[in-house]
């Protein structure tokens, strides 16, 4: 499963892409660590939903597969 992982630090644009929970975790503890921010991991597919669902509730005319 691929996982979007991203700092919440409202400054910090840390966001990276891991393939497994195993690979998501160790970008978690690699940032938490080295800065101190909180982080949090979202799985790809939550995120392509959440994007048909943004695009079908504005009414974007592109072709949405959900």
């Amino acid at each position: 499963m691929m996982y979007h992982v991203r700092c919440s630090h409202p400054r910090c644009s840390f966001h990276v892409r891991a393939r497994g929970d195993r690979a998501a975790e160790e970008a978690e503890i690699g940032h938490e660590d080295s800065t101190g921010h909180d982080v949090y991991r979202v799985a790809d597919e939550l995120v392509e939903f959440v994007r048909a669902s943004e695009l079908r509730s504005t009414g974007d005319p592109r072709k949405v597969d959900a």
